[in-house]
């Protein structure tokens, strides 16, 4: 049995929503390694949750780990990226 894109978004959501990044990480991570890429949904929320648990760096390797895999940032996506950088007060980054 493998999980479908579907069963991988939930899987992500529900780590996310328990506070459990390495766990919403893995399975980020096996969906894309599986050819089935998630949502930019799931994307913007790796990446807020990142935001949360670590700085910058970890915020942007999110972001580059979902361009790589061929998901296509959304207009979201982008304000969360800039809301994450305003709210650190790194101006630079919010730049992009």
């Amino acid at each position: 049995f493998e999980p479908d894109v579907g069963m991988f978004t939930t899987l992500v959501e529900a780590a996310l929503k328990h506070g459990d990044l390495l766990a919403a990480e893995r399975w980020f991570s096996q969906s894309i390694n599986t050819g089935k890429l998630p949502g930019v949904i799931t994307l913007n929320a790796m990446i807020e949750v990142a935001a949360r648990s670590g700085g910058m760096d970890m915020v942007g390797r999110w972001y580059k780990k979902g361009i790589d895999a061929g998901i296509e940032p959304s207009m979201s996506t982008y304000n969360v990226l800039i809301d994450v950088a305003s709210k650190r007060g790194d101006l630079a980054a919010a730049e992009i």
